[in-house]
């Protein structure tokens, strides 16, 4: 049996949107749900949830009085990088074979998609796959400023009269799963690498909240799935 560990990163403060892992979303705080989809994830082994946060700690407790851990200080600030708590927390479970990061944001992702995309990983043998979505604009027709003003392809400057469908498709991050070998992240010390896979999940559940905008968004697709 592989050991896998689930690490949900909770911080108690956001900037965009102020509390918003505890925030309600279809009855029961934000946050419950990734909790929820780890738990039941049939591949996943152990589930911790990592907070500064004894709000956000407290609801993971109610899952399971072994899955909290409280985040110290040095680790919660809003410019810590994920991958620095993921590492930190490794350290206490070096004999597992694999590490999924799930975050709080991204409540549309179900126990389902984790287990649809642990098992495609070890299917194709890769050390590593991350969740994405078609992007909703081709960067292929993106610009930027340059420094004279004027404007440049951010791609290149010879797609003015490429046509749409003959394009490759172009995907982003969701920011909903992201599962590595132990060794791998020990290694590379990230969760994408020039080995990784994708897991490509529709657009309509990839989403990835910050602001109320899309909370709001987000809960309305929720309830339609859940009706």
């Amino acid at each position: 049996m592989l050991k896998v560990l689930s690490i949900i990163t909770a911080r108690g403060g956001s900037k965009g949107l102020p509390r918003k892992n505890c925030l309600e979303f279809n009855g029961k705080p934000l946050v419950y749900w990734t909790i929820k989809a780890s738990m039941e994830s049939k591949c996943i082994s152990t589930t911790i949830v990592s907070s500064d946060d004894d709000k956000i700690l407290s609801i993971a407790e109610d899952f399971d009085p072994r899955i909290p851990k409280k985040r110290s200080k040095e680790l919660s600030k809003d410019e810590t990088p994920s991958i620095d708590v993921v590492l930190d927390i490794a350290k206490e479970f070096v004999d597992y074979d694999y590490i999924i990061l799930l975050q709080p944001t991204s409540p549309l992702r179900t126990s389902v998609h984790i287990d649809e995309a642990f098992r495609e990983m070890i299917e194709k043998k890769a050390t590593s796959i991350t969740s994405v979505c078609v992007t909703s604009k081709s960067p292929f027709f993106m610009y930027f400023k340059n420094k004279n003003g004027y404007l440049d392809n951010v791609i290149s400057d010879n797609n003015h009269n490429l046509l749409r469908q003959n394009l490759p498709t172009v995907y982003e991050l969701n920011g909903a799963i992201y599962i590595i070998s132990f060794k791998e992240i020990l290694n590379k010390k990230t969760f994408i690498t020039e080995t990784t896979i994708p897991y490509i999940m529709d657009r309509h559940i990839s989403v990835d909240i910050d602001y109320l905008d899309e909370f709001k968004a987000a809960e309305k697709v929720h309830k339609q799935i859940n009706s």
